[in-house]
């Protein structure tokens, strides 16, 4: 990868972290708490919350497709949020609205006890892989996706 390109997108990242950080204070006055690892499976915490945020660059708008995708892990990690800290678990999508990419919402979806064991079940996928850029050494290794229903988030700006 060409170091400019992942540059750019640690720097869009980083600030679409910030921004959501600082919308949650402002917003609904909620304090959370960005975990220290990039490799984080959940990115932000405090001690009502767990929530993941998936950034996506302008190649992606919302209604593209049916489905997003988030890493298996995660929703295993929300889950024991859930059952085990009497969590509330929520991804959350920043994404540009339409195809013509003029305006980006949050999508959120939460995850619930219930939609954990049903998806289990019907969303569950092969895909992705373990493949990061800056961990080139190592061999891509298929992962297990959880299958976000685009109609079952909602969206909030």
């Amino acid at each position: 990868m060409n170091f400019n390109k992942y540059k750019n997108d640690c720097d869009f990242g980083l600030g679409c972290e910030i921004h959501l950080k600082n919308f949650f204070k402002t917003e609904y006055g909620i304090e959370i708490t960005k975990r220290p690892s990039r490799y984080a499976i959940i990115d932000f915490y405090n001690g009502k919350y767990e929530i993941e945020l998936k950034s996506r660059s302008n190649r992606f708008y919302w209604g593209q497709f049916d489905d997003w995708s988030i890493g298996y892990n995660k929703f295993k990690e929300g889950y024991k949020q859930i059952t085990q800290h009497n969590k509330k678990v929520y991804f959350i999508f920043n994404l540009y609205t339409d195809y013509k990419k003029t305006e980006r919402n949050y999508y959120i979806y939460e995850l619930t006890k219930e939609r954990f064991e049903i998806g289990d079940t019907y969303f569950l996928k092969e895909g992705g892989n373990y493949f990061r850029n800056d961990k080139s050494h190592l061999l891509a290794q298929i992962k297990k996706e959880f299958l976000i229903p685009i109609e079952l988030c909602g969206y909030f700006n």
